[in-house]
């Protein structure tokens, strides 16, 4: 996400997730981190490989241009 009045891209990361063995309590939260925090941090999970492929064709395309 974009943040207009920053100036900054933040990746969000929102979930849910249901815990039967405590009678269906629901658990909700939400972090948004800056672009370059996400990408600093260890793990190479499917969300970040492919932000990183997205990241890495724009640029290519910027720089062959």
């Amino acid at each position: 996400m974009f943040d207009t009045e920053q100036c900054l891209l933040h990746v969000e990361h929102v979930w849910e997730n249901v815990e039967a063995r405590r009678g269906g309590a629901l658990y909700q939260g939400n972090v948004r981190l800056e672009l370059g925090e996400f990408l600093k941090q260890s793990g190479r999970g499917p969300v970040k490989r492919e932000l990183e492929r997205v990241l890495m064709g724009v640029f290519e395309k910027q720089f062959s241009a």
